[in-house]
Parts: C-alpha cells; sequence; structure tokens
C-alpha cells in the first residue's frame, strides 16, 4: 500500500514521470481523463496535465479495518 498510496499528496501530484508510474491516484485520474495509460502517461508534460492532477486530487484511499491482509499472506519463501 505504501508504494502506490502514500504519502497521498505526492500520489496524487507526481514529481517525475518515474515516480507517476508508482502513484494510484495519478494512474487512475491518467486513464479516466485519457481512456487508458501507456508510456505517453510519464512524460514531463502529462504529468503536469491540469485535467488529470484535478481528478487526481480527488482520489483517496479507505483502509478496510476488516481485511485481514497482511496477516493471513502465507510465507512462501520457506521450501514446502
Amino acid at each position: 500500500m505504501h508504494r502506490l498510496w502514500e504519502p497521498l499528496a505526492s500520489k496524487q501530484r507526481p514529481p517525475n514521470g518515474y515516480a507517476a508510474k508508482f502513484a494510484t491516484p495519478y494512474l487512475l485520474a491518467s486513464g479516466f481523463v485519457h481512456g487508458g495509460v501507456g508510456l505517453g502517461a510519464f512524460t514531463e508534460a502529462a504529468i503536469r496535465d491540469p485535467n488529470v492532477l484535478a481528478l487526481a486530487a480527488r482520489v483517496t484511499f479507505v483502509i478496510d479495518p476488516q481485511n485481514p491482509y497482511p496477516a493471513n499472506i502465507p510465507d512462501t519463501s520457506a521450501p514446502p
């Protein structure tokens, strides 16, 4: 979660194209505004698109207290 959502402000307005690749609010907004997300979404011009940034600013998240993650994730590093 922290890689894609936090800190929320920088995920809504990524500082560069590389950071935008890991910014869920930006990615969702870009997809809605442009009908999809491709390599063009990570240019310096694209990450400054006012329509995308306005929508990304409205994207947030809520943690579900009933979600058992990560407590119920099996340890896959140990051999079977």
